[in-house]
């Protein structure tokens, strides 16, 4: 196991933890939490699997990284024209994807934008650090 991040405790209310795996592969990974309490004691948690990027369904789209700089991949099995749009549904570039993977750079400030296939309406989120 490694430790890929340390979170602070949110007392007094705790939950709402929160983190992206920057070095997201394509194969399965297999994640646990470690808990320490005021008292120093640790628990783990019951291990999860995730799988990678590498297997995306029918009609699936996956952006990667994000949050990110502005440059991202694109990766999707629908074969169309994809959008990237700010918060208002402004069209700020157009991109045509064949079934495949394509690497995008923009220059964008920090915010939220979104990609979103026109014919299938399919929608992701992106996050501009």
């Amino acid at each position: 196991w490694a430790v890929l991040a340390t979170k602070e405790a949110m007392y007094p209310n705790g939950g709402g933890y929160e983190y992206t795996h920057a070095g997201y592969t394509q194969s399965t990974h297999y994640y646990r939490i470690k808990v320490i309490d005021k008292d120093g004691k640790s628990t783990f948690s019951q291990v999860v699997s995730l799988e990678g990027f590498g297997c995306i369904n029918e009609n699936e789209v996956r952006i990667y990284p994000n949050p990110n700089t502005g440059e991202f991949t694109l990766q999707s099995n629908i074969e169309g024209i994809f959008e990237l749009t700010d918060i208002t549904g402004k069209v700020l570039n157009t991109y045509i994807i064949h079934n495949n993977t394509q690497t995008i750079q923009e220059n964008l400030p920090s915010g939220m934008y979104f990609i979103r296939e026109r014919k299938s309406g399919t929608v992701r989120k992106i996050v501009v650090q």
